[in-house]
């Protein structure tokens, strides 16, 4: 997934995402907003920090806003992470 690699920041920022596997939920419809709809998931993802020459395994929850105008039209609205141990 293109938010875990690219656009999350994990230590000391000289990281680098090597493996990001996603599983996820169906979707849901948002009350009062026709056309929207949310997917919650887990996110499982492996990076390696090159300061300290380690690798770590981590995973987060993971929740995107999706409007559907019909089912060939999906745009993603959000990405959103969690950083909730439970998950």
């Amino acid at each position: 997934m293109r938010h875990i690699g690219y656009e999350q920041r994990t230590g000391s920022g000289y990281t680098t995402t090597t493996q990001c596997e996603v599983e996820l939920d169906g979707p849901t419809a948002i009350p009062g907003w026709t056309g929207r709809y949310r997917v919650k998931g887990i996110a499982y993802y492996s990076h390696y920090d090159s300061m300290g020459t380690t690798s770590n395994n981590r995973r987060r929850g993971v929740e995107v806003i999706l409007e559907a105008k019909s089912p060939r039209s999906i745009k993603v609205l959000e990405v959103n992470t969690d950083w909730t141990p439970s998950r």
